[in-house]
């Protein structure tokens, strides 16, 4: 065999180690290796090859954006949160001081219409001694197990949250105004279902 010859052979079982080398290499990858990155300022750790790496806060970050975990998130979360959390709490929801709800701009009730509430905390008001209509008192929820509380701010007049309307509240209640007359909601799937009621 010729010098020239060898040195074909050399090439050609060069490239083949290197072919099953690469081969083995991707479908057997090193050890995940930890490393540490920083990006404005905030220290990652970076776990595992290229494009699937896991990454880990090691201190305080600030999202700007919005923020998908498709993993879920374990651990704290320290400070507010504007906008919707969507998905399932495994554990315990803990607050050192006071669960505070947003009150919700006033809702006027006309006669025999509908209460159309746009969260939990939600006053109400109307221009007169006021029903609330006889199908439906207040807009169905959308999620089982939804809190609602109502609570009349008119200066005088009273308003009536009519039984068996999609509510199952033990007969009508007459939310006084002038007195802070409230009524505490949640929502089963079909109707409001009374769980508390405050005449003053």
């Amino acid at each position: 065999m010729s010098n020239r010859d060898k040195k074909w052979l050399e090439y050609a079982l060069l490239v083949v180690v290197i072919l099953v080398a690469g081969y083995f290499g991707v479908r057997y990858p090193m050890p995940e290796m930890p490393e540490f990155i920083e990006v404005d300022g905030v220290e990652l750790q970076v776990v595992g090859p290229t494009r699937f790496r896991k990454i880990y806060v090691d201190h305080e970050a600030t999202i700007a954006g919005a923020l998908t975990a498709s993993g879920g998130v374990v651990g704290d979360v320290t400070g507010d949160v504007t906008g919707d959390v969507t998905g399932d709490l495994t554990g315990d929801l803990t607050n050192s001081t006071f669960l505070a709800l947003a009150e919700q701009s006033v809702v006027v009730v006309g006669t025999q219409t509908s209460i159309t509430v746009t969260g939990t905390y939600q006053p109400i008001t109307s221009t007169a001694a006021v029903s609330t209509s006889l199908t439906t008192a207040i807009i169905s929820g959308t999620v089982n197990g939804q809190v609602l509380v109502v609570v009349n701010e008119n200066a005088a007049d009273a308003i009536t949250i009519v039984d068996g309307a999609n509510t199952d509240i033990g007969g009508d209640k007459v939310l006084t105004g002038g007195e802070g007359d409230a009524i505490w909601l949640i929502w089963d799937g079909l109707d409001w279902l009374c769980i508390g009621y405050n005449d003053n």
